[in-house]
């Protein structure tokens, strides 16, 4: 292979990582809109409903986003020393 070829190669790679990292800043907006919008959700049904079946399956949704999120920032962070 070229010196051409490979830097060819480490560009594509590297505009990639920089799409793949614009998606996930993208999807961490979004979780973060979701989450206040369950935390409102959360507090109606605990006021207004207390049925404690539904409040069990309220809280797993709040749950499921907040590990959801987590995970977006480990591999936010993990491209990020991949950048360097």
């Amino acid at each position: 292979m070229s010196n051409e070829e490979i830097s060819e190669k480490k560009k594509n790679v590297h505009n990639c990582i920089h799409s793949l990292e614009a998606t996930i800043n993208r999807l961490s907006f979004w979780w973060m809109l979701n989450w206040h919008n369950n935390g409102v959700l959360f507090d109606f049904f605990l006021i207004v409903l207390f049925k404690p079946p539904l409040l069990i399956f309220v809280v797993g949704i709040a749950w499921f986003h907040f590990q959801f999120g987590t995970i977006l920032c480990h591999l936010h962070t993990f491209l990020r020393y991949c950048m360097i």
